[in-house]
């Protein structure tokens, strides 16, 4: 009998990394929602959405390129994990900051 992990291919994959990134995002939007909630009476963020998505995605991209050098020297297989973060907020920030 073969075992289940057997059947696991590129189909499998895709709809795997598709739950993921579900997942990421409904907890990343749980997790700003509740710290936006928290610090609203504090002058700390950008009250602008368009300013605040910006100062997000800055934030992001440090953060991503922090983890590229980390996986690069530590685990260099990895490395491409950050490298899709990157290109995704790349992306992302492209279409919502310079229309």
């Amino acid at each position: 009998m073969k075992s289940p992990v057997a059947k696991f291919d590129q189909y499998n994959f895709f709809a795997i990394t598709a739950l993921i990134y579900i997942y990421f995002f409904k907890i990343a939007c749980a997790f700003l929602n509740s710290y936006l909630e928290t610090i609203k009476e504090f002058d700390i963020v950008p009250k602008e959405k368009d300013e605040l998505n910006i100062l997000l995605d800055i934030f992001l991209i440090d953060k991503s390129i922090y983890e590229v050098d980390y996986e690069l020297n530590n685990r260099p297989d990895w490395a491409i994990i950050p490298m899709q973060g990157i290109r995704m907020i790349m992306r992302n920030f492209k279409s919502l900051h310079f229309d």
